[in-house]
C-alpha cells in the first residue's frame, strides 16, 4: 500500500519472492537487449547477478521474530539500490512481515509529523486496516505499532539516508525516538538503510551525532561484483537473447572492471550496437567511466587518496584498516 513517501506490503508465503537465477534468465526473449542503462535493477530482475551472500545474510537478520538493523554504505551506482530492490521481493515472501520502503528523496521536505502520518498510513493500508485518527506524532505511531506487533513484524527499507540526515528539522529527538522503536522488542521493528558514507559522518549537528540510534546497525559495504558473477553479467543473458559479444568476458572484465553499472551500461551499448549493425559507442562509454570514477575521486578524502597511491606503489595490498576500507 502506497502513502506519501512509503510504500508497504504485509508478507506472504503466496508472494513469489526472489525467483532462481535461471527462471529469471528464462524471461530474456530473443533478441531483447536485456541490460539497464542507467535505473536500478527492479525486483527479480533477469540481469541481477552475484550478492548471493550478502541477501542470505540480510534475509536471517530480518526474518526473525524480532528483526534487526543493517546499514548498507556503497558508492553511488554500486548497485545498493538494485540489492536493496531484490531484498523487497524476498521480505515480501516471509508470513506476517510488512516490509514498508521509502527513498529518502521524497522526505528532503517532509515534517517529522509527515512522516509518522504517511508511515502509518501506508502500514495500516497494508493490513487492510482504516485508522481512527492520524498518527501525527511519535508517541502515536509507536502505541499503534506495539498494538500490531503481537500479530505482525516490521522492517522499513530507506534508501538514500543521507537526505533525511541532512534535514535540520529531523533533530536528536526524532533520531532517539527510532533507536526507541527499533531498541525494543514490544515494538518488533528493524530498519535496513543505505547511504553513500557511513551514518555516522552524516549527521548535521553535533546534537544528533549524540543519539544512540546510530550504534544499533550492523555495519555492510557494498563493493565490485566478485569475478565469477561480472563473467556471468557478460555471458549468461547474451547467451539467452541470441546476442553475439565479439570479445570474451575476461577481456571485457579487463577494459570495464567488475563495477556493476559500468558492466550494465557498456553491455547494453554492445547488445543495441549488434542489433542495429552499429560499431559500439566506445567513446560513450568512456565518458561513464570518466564520469563515475571522477565522482569517486572527489569524495575520497586526502589521507584515502594518498593511502591509494601508496598501495599503486607497493604493488600488493595491506591489511591495515584504511586500505581496506578503501
Amino acid at each position: 500500500m502506497a502513502n506519501g513517501n512509503f510504500t508497504a506490503r504485509l508478507g506472504s508465503g503466496d508472494n513469489p519472492g526472489l525467483h532462481p537465477l535461471e527462471e529469471r534468465l528464462s524471461w530474456i526473449s530473443k533478441g531483447e537487449n536485456p541490460f539497464q542503462a542507467d535505473s536500478a535493477l527492479p525486483e527479480n530482475s533477469p540481469v541481477f547477478f552475484g550478492r548471493e551472500n550478502l541477501l542470505h545474510r540480510f534475509r536471517l537478520k530480518l526474518c526473525t521474530d524480532n528483526p534487526g538493523h543493517i546499514s548498507l554504505v556503497g558508492d553511488p551506482r554500486i548497485g545498493t539500490s538494485s540489492l536493496m530492490n531484490q531484498l523487497k521481493a524476498i521480505l515480501e515472501a516471509d508470513e506476517g512481515l510488512v516490509t514498508i520502503c521509502c527513498n529518502a528523496q521524497g522526505l528532503n521536505k517532509a515534517s517529522q509529523k509527515r512522516f509518522f502520518t504517511d508511515l502509518g498510513e501506508s502500514i495500516a493500508g497494508a493490513l487492510n486496516e482504516e485508522l481512527e485518527k492520524l498518527l501525527e506524532d511519535f508517541d502515536q505511531f509507536q502505541c499503534y505499532i506495539r498494538q500490531q506487533a503481537e500479530e505482525y513484524r516490521f522492517v522499513l527499507l530507506l534508501d538514500e539516508f543521507e537526505i533525511l540526515a541532512d534535514n535540520p528539522v529531523f533533530d536528536v529527538t526524532f533520531f532517539n525516538n527510532l533507536r526507541s522503536l527499533g531498541d525494543n522488542p514490544e515494538s518488533r521493528f528493524g530498519f535496513f538503510i543505505i547511504s553513500h558514507e557511513h551514518i555516522r559522518t552524516l549527521c548535521h549537528t553535533e546534537a544528533i551525532r549524540g543519539s544512540r540510534f546510530w550504534n544499533i546497525f550492523d555495519a555492510w559495504v557494498l563493493g565490485l561484483l566478485e569475478k565469477e558473477a561480472a563473467c556471468q553479467l557478460i555471458k549468461r543473458p547474451l547467451e539467452r537473447a541470441e546476442i553475439s559479444l565479439d570479445t570474451t568476458p575476461d577481456q571485457f572484465l579487463k577494459r570495464y572492471g567488475r563495477h556493476p553499472f559500468l558492466l550494465q551500461r557498456a553491455l547494453h551499448e554492445y547488445a543495441f550496437s549488434t542489433q542495429h549493425g552499429l560499431t559500439p559507442d566506445l567513446r560513450h562509454l568512456d565518458r561513464n567511466l570518466y564520469n563515475v570514477m571522477q565522482d569517486l575521486w572527489i569524495r575520497r578524502n586526502e589521507q584515502e587518496i594518498a593511502r591509494l597511491f601508496e598501495v599503486i606503489a607497493e604493488k600488493e595490498v595491506p591489511r591495515d584498516k584504511v586500505t581496506q576500507n578503501l
